[in-house]
Formats: C-alpha cells, sequence, structure tokens
C-alpha cells in the first residue's frame, strides 16, 4: 500500500476467539544477534535480506502474511535504536512523529491517535489509520508500530481489510512478545558515508542516496516494484521507486511518461524546470500551496524505471547546496552474488 492509511479501536476481549497454535522463529540481525517472534502457526513467512557486501551488515526485511478470513500483511524492519535515536520514549515518538505526517497525507483521518505497546522485553507505541483511496486492490487499514526490543527498534507495517478479524490483535501481540537474544555490540566502521539503500526486487542492483540524517520509515514490495520512504524532522523528505520499465527509453523517456501523469494531476507545480540528460534526468518544482521545494530524479537500469523524489518544506536558498549534493549521491550499485 503505497498511500499512507485510519484509527480503528481494537478490541482484544472480542478478538480473542480461544487460543491459537503459534509457531516460533529467530531471525539474524548482523551484529546484534538475533530477534525471536511468535506467531500464529498458520502465518506465512518470508525474509528479504538485500545482497551486499559482508561488512555493509544491511538489516532484513520481515513479512508475515495470511488469507485466513481475510487477506492480512505484516512487514517489519530490525535497526538499530542508536542510530534511530530511538533509544527513549521521547525519541521514539520522533521517529513515529516523522512517519505519521507522511502516513496522514493519504489518509482519511487528520491526526494519529498514538497508541501504547507494552510486554515483557518489548515496549513501544502505534498508530493505525484508514487508507483514503477506494482502490479495491489496496489494504483498506494500515497500523505502524515502533517497538524498542534491546538494542534494536523494529519499524513495523501492519496491513488488514477487516479490523473485525483478528489479525491485527494477533499482530501487536506478537509484537509485545518480541524478544533479542545474543545480542553483540561492534563499532561503525569510521569514515564511512551513511546510505539509504534500496534493492531491487530481481536482487540484482541497490538504488542508492546518501542518508545524511534522513532516517528510513518504510519499505514495501508490490510485485516486481520496490518503495522506500525516508524522512527527518527538519523537513526533508526522499521516496525511492523501483519498478519495471513501461517500455524501452533512456532516462528523458521515464521522466517524460511521468510527466504526463503529472499533468492530470490537481496539484499545482510551480518554477518547472527540466534538466538532466539520458542517464539521469530531473524535474525540478515548487508547490507554493505546500511551501515545498521538489526534485524528481529518473534512471533506467536493467529494464527497471527507477524514480528518486525529495522535497523540503520551508526550503531556504541556503539548502540549494544540500539538494544538490542528494541528487548528486543518487546511484546504481550491481549486487555482489552470495557464494
Amino acid at each position: 500500500m503505497r498511500s499512507a492509511l485510519s484509527v480503528i479501536p481494537l478490541l482484544f476481549a472480542a478478538l480473542a476467539a480461544g487460543p491459537v497454535e503459534k509457531a516460533s522463529r529467530s531471525f539474524e540481525v548482523a551484529g546484534h544477534g538475533q530477534i525471536q517472534l511468535s506467531y500464529p502457526k498458520t502465518w506465512q513467512v518470508s525474509v528479504q535480506q538485500a545482497p551486499s557486501p559482508a561488512d555493509l551488515k544491511l538489516p532484513p526485511n520481515i513479512k508475515l502474511e495470511s488469507a485466513d478470513g481475510q487477506k492480512f500483511m505484516v512487514e517489519m524492519t530490525p535497526l538499530p535504536s542508536r542510530e534511530m535515536h530511538a533509544e527513549t520514549m521521547e525519541g521514539l515518538r520522533k521517529m513515529a512523529d516523522i512517519r505519521a505526517r507522511h502516513d496522514l497525507a493519504g489518509a482519511r483521518e487528520t491526526k494519529a491517535n498514538y497508541q501504547d505497546l507494552k510486554g515483557e522485553s518489548a515496549h513501544g507505541l502505534y498508530y493505525s489509520l484508514t487508507d483514503k483511496s477506494d482502490d479495491p486492490g489496496e489494504f483498506k487499514y494500515m497500523t505502524a508500530a515502533f517497538v524498542v526490543v534491546g538494542d534494536l527498534v523494529l519499524n513495523v507495517t501492519i496491513l488488514d481489510n477487516d479490523p473485525g478479524k483478528p489479525q491485527r490483535g494477533q499482530a501487536l501481540e506478537m509484537l509485545k512478545t518480541v524478544k533479542q537474544i545474543g545480542a553483540a555490540t561492534q563499532p561503525a566502521t569510521a569514515g564511512a558515508t551513511k546510505q539509504l539503500r534500496l534493492a531491487a526486487a530481481n536482487g540484482k542492483f541497490n538504488l542508492l542516496i546518501d542518508q545524511r540524517d534522513l532516517q528510513a520509515l518504510d519499505e514495501q514490495t508490490h510485485g516486481n516494484s520496490k518503495t522506500m520512504m525516508a524522512a527527518n524532522e527538519d523537513g526533508w523528505a526522499v521516496s525511492m521507486f523501483v519498478e519495471p520499465a513501461e517500455k524501452p527509453g533512456d532516462a528523458r523517456v521515464v521522466r517524460a511518461f511521468y510527466e504526463d501523469r503529472m499533468k492530470r494531476s490537481p496539484l499545482k507545480r510551480e518554477e518547472l524546470k527540466l534538466a538532466g540528460d539520458a542517464k539521469k534526468a530531473t524535474t525540478e518544482y515548487v508547490m507554493k500551496d505546500l511551501d515545498q521545494k521538489n526534485i524528481n530524479v529518473y534512471m533506467v537500469y536493467q529494464r527497471f524505471w527507477i524514480d528518486v523524489h525529495i522535497s523540503k518544506t520551508d526550503f531556504e536558498k541556503d539548502e540549494q547546496k544540500q539538494l544538490d549534493e542528494l541528487v548528486g549521491s543518487i546511484h546504481v550499485e550491481p549486487a555482489i552474488a552470495k557464494k
């Protein structure tokens, strides 16, 4: 579900229809031991680990799915809580606030109603939103959860179509009981430039951009398409999209395709500038109603189209250098094959 999503009251007593047989599984998190999840045995579990150099130690993306009574999905990424500044409840709330601002843009609600999540070894918070879109192919409800366990914070997305079914409550119960096992502390590589990294769905290449102080908030897979969203408290936001090409052509063809879509959008763009070349084409514009500077960067790689959208609210002229540096840092790296 690309768009964000509605606060639904969770009535756990009503959802508890009887004991559910559970399965337990541990997931490796490089440099941080393992996280252990306990979930209904009928749920399907998959793990996507982006191919990368051994010393990069990217976190896994864990997906749990169910079709029992309704289509339902949970996606989570364990991240070092120290790097996310989420070691305190204040820091965790700031992390949630950043994501909520973006989620609310596609929701029927105008405010995220935070709920506490407390367990023996984990704690956090969550909110639920309703997708404003009526597209039957999308999930109707989304719950975002942020859970601290050991020295990790789990960035979680729960998607469902019926809050009256038990899955959402079961997913939140799973998060209450999550455990970290055998955590190890390893220093970060000195001098290395941190980057946001999105692995293509075919596993053959990665899309990268300098991270700066952006926090990765959400990563989703839709068939052969992948998306990632990141933002910070200063009003900077980045959305990365990798999807199969609609037709042959270079970066300018990609831009022309999406420009045609944007012209049909009710959003008013001003100060429109097209630049770049066949390898990296750009569209720069201002949305004065939102007081927001925007740029889309388009590329093509291995029959996949790439669209990186960078925006900054309350943009100042002296921030142009940072914008240019972010655009310049966008690049593609072939994935390193596993031996």
